[in-house]
């Protein structure tokens, strides 16, 4: 199990190799003469655009959680199939 330094770290490195390729991308995209651009935005706008990535990371959110209960339900059944198999292997074993 990682320690929280090490999950710091490695988010760290994670975040200083992809936050500048996204960022450039970004501006390859929204920003690509130069003429745009974050300091130029007003304030509200700037307050929409965080908003509307909150709602996108919400969404993200759900759908892994949802993906996390799927998870577990299944492990669940699976976990009782397997006790339910090795029941019937100990009983198998007793009648021979």
């Amino acid at each position: 199990m990682l320690t929280d330094p090490q999950i710091r770290d490695i988010a760290l490195k994670r975040f200083t190799i992809e936050a500048p390729a996204k960022f450039t991308k970004g501006m390859q995209e929204h920003n690509p003469d130069g003429t745009k651009g974050l300091m130029r935005m007003e304030p509200l706008q700037l307050v929409d655009s965080i908003a509307e990535e909150v709602i996108d990371q919400w969404h993200y959110i759900e759908s892994i959680r949802q993906k996390f209960y799927d998870l577990l339900s299944e492990n669940r059944q699976l976990r009782s199939r397997i006790v339910s198999l090795e029941e019937k292997l100990k009983d198998n074993k007793t009648h021979e």
